[in-house]
């Protein structure tokens, strides 16, 4: 069962990536801290925008999923705590957001029993 939904999330990451390829290429300093995680690290829990990367006003919120097999302890988005639910293995946040520039990168801490996993997401705004 758990193999089943981790293909069914990996497809649908997939899915959301191919969508949002107009955003580019992720730095080379993002690839690097990317590639210091490894299989076994990153292939528990699963950290990905519900939303559009591409967002058309200047403030707003995103939907903010996180998904893991292992229990997770704590969940924080740029050093803010979110609210669990308890026993739940599968969180949505609505994450406000107000873009001084034309793009905003957050950081998203997923504490769980194995370890901190660490991601980015990125929002950028819609040329006008």
């Amino acid at each position: 069962m758990k193999r089943l939904l981790m293909s069914f999330l990996i497809g649908y990451l997939l899915g959301c990536a191919a969508e949002h390829e107009s955003i580019g290429k992720l730095s080379s300093e993002r690839q690097s801290r990317a590639a210091k995680y490894t299989e076994s690290e990153t292939q528990n829990v699963l950290v990905f925008n519900e939303s559009s990367a591409i967002v058309a006003e200047p403030e707003g919120s995103w939907d903010l999923r996180v998904s893991s097999f292992e229990p997770v302890q704590a969940i924080y988005v740029d050093k803010i705590p979110m609210t669990l639910a308890g026993g739940s293995y599968d969180f949505l946040f609505k994450i406000p957001y107000a873009l001084n520039s034309e793009e905003k990168s957050f950081t998203v801490e997923v504490y769980t029993t194995e370890g901190v996993i660490k991601r980015e997401v990125l929002l950028k705004q819609k040329a006008s």
